[in-house]
């Protein structure tokens, strides 16, 4: 699968301190470049806000991404009570 990253994401990446949380950011990544159906992954929820929003559940934290059929624009990565505010 294709997957893109927003400014906005990257920035959200950039601001944690966190080495372990960082690691399993990259697996998440791998993860969704590495299959060929969204929902063979786990802990992604659809939302109902807007037709292609998706979100996926890492610990406490959430990524917030698009999802299109073919392609994943990642577009924030926030902590669990601030994703509703910033996305989508």
């Amino acid at each position: 699968m294709i997957v893109e990253f927003s400014k906005k994401f990257l920035k959200d990446i950039e601001k944690v301190n966190d080495n372990q949380l960082k690691d399993q950011i990259g697996e998440a990544i791998l993860m969704f470049e590495s299959t060929d159906h969204l929902f063979e992954i786990n802990n992604i929820k659809k939302l109902k806000v807007h037709a292609e929003a998706y979100r996926f559940r890492l610990g406490k934290y959430r990524i917030g991404f698009y999802y299109d059929g073919d392609k994943v624009e990642m577009e924030r990565f926030v902590i669990r009570d601030k994703i509703y505010d910033v996305f989508p």
